[in-house]
């Protein structure tokens, strides 16, 4: 008789002080929690969690792995320990978490723990297990991230000050110009710093600039959608088929629509990346001024009385179904389009 394999699952919930940890193991067809420990979020606490696992008689081998929700910050220090550790481990989506349990009642950090733990345990196989550049793109979000804030700023800046100039005299504007320009410019000069930082970030992985150039391959996506795409999808890993990647940059629109007395419109949802969306969208009003198979599709929706909002969203979803087919095939685009009008 063959001798079943024991697995450990190891479910850690990620808060800014401490990690609540739980230990699952997986026997044939049997799992069941095995312990927890509640330790704090820095080296030290690390240094407990792996004398922990070995009295545990946990290894860290292919037959233990860790699951965690991403939290954007807080689990960093989990994940750089896990690499060292050389330790198979997951960083998943906290929706996913959440909706694949069930019903469920009370909460407390334990049991949330337990909760990842067994989630991994019964979703093994579907889970996205670690990038070899997560700690590039880690690095490469933490940048994006202040680039964002930074464009936010000089908004802030600039906008009430152009709101004000036609209810000031010239002597006043000339005045905040001096207090306000050279901030801006700061900003300006920040931003120009830090768009050189994230190309030497992607050029120092030849895997994420490889990805990089395919995605930067199919027009309209410019440097920042492909390296926001690249941060956001960890690699292009983190999604089964192009309509999973679509539907989490909400380009996607979904029926509602149950027997004869719900009838509601066909739309897109409103759980997505956000940041993803709003850089497609920027991405397809580029792309109709400067290409004609944009321009031209456009011009032919709107004939046809189509609504502008629904034909920008359809193109938004071809850009990103290009963007995973390229990446998928490893080639760089081929723009076969003719212009039949031509």
């Amino acid at each position: 008789m063959k001798k079943q394999t024991r697995m450990f699952c190891i479910g850690v919930d990620v808060s800014k002080l401490t990690l609540d940890v739980s230990l699952v193991m997986i026997e044939g067809y049997q799992r069941h929690c095995s312990g927890s420990i509640t330790i704090n979020n820095t080296k030290d606490g690390l240094k407990e969690l792996k004398q922990w696992l070995k009295d545990q008689q946990v290894g860290l081998t292919g037959t233990t792995v860790l699951v965690m929700e991403n939290t954007g910050m807080y689990h960093r220090l989990l994940v750089k320990w896990a690499i060292k550790m050389r330790l198979r481990y997951c960083v998943d989506n906290a929706a996913r978490i959440k909706w694949s349990l069930g019903i469920t009642r009370g909460k407390n950090d334990q049991v949330d723990a337990e909760r990842i733990a067994m989630y991994a345990a019964k979703n093994f196989q579907e889970l996205h297990w670690n990038n070899v550049s997560e700690e590039n793109l880690m690095l490469l979000k933490d940048l994006l991230t202040t680039r964002q804030s930074l464009l936010q700023q000089i908004q802030q800046l600039r906008v009430p000050f152009n709101e004000r100039k036609q209810y000031l005299e010239e002597k006043q504007i000339q005045g905040m110009e001096k207090l306000i320009v050279p901030a801006i410019t700061g900003l300006k000069e920040s931003l120009k710093r830090l768009d050189v930082a994230i190309q030497k970030t992607i050029a120092a992985d030849k895997e994420l600039l490889r990805l990089y150039k395919l995605a930067l391959s199919v027009p309209a996506i410019g440097p920042q959608t492909a390296a926001a795409l690249l941060c956001d999808t960890r690699a292009f890993t983190g999604y089964e088929n192009a309509g999973q990647l679509s539907s989490y940059c909400g380009v996607v629109p979904f029926g509602y629509r149950s027997g004869t007395s719900i009838r509601g419109k066909t739309k897109v949802h409103p759980m997505a990346n956000k940041n993803l969306k709003r850089l497609l969208h920027m991405c397809v009003l580029s792309g109709i001024r400067k290409y004609p198979e944009f321009k031209d599709y456009y011009e032919r929706k709107i004939g046809e009385g189509k609504h502008p909002m629904s034909i920008i969203n359809a193109l938004r979803n071809k850009l990103v179904i290009r963007v995973a087919a390229v990446v998928k095939r490893g080639e760089p685009y081929v723009n076969n389009y003719v212009n039949k009008a031509a």
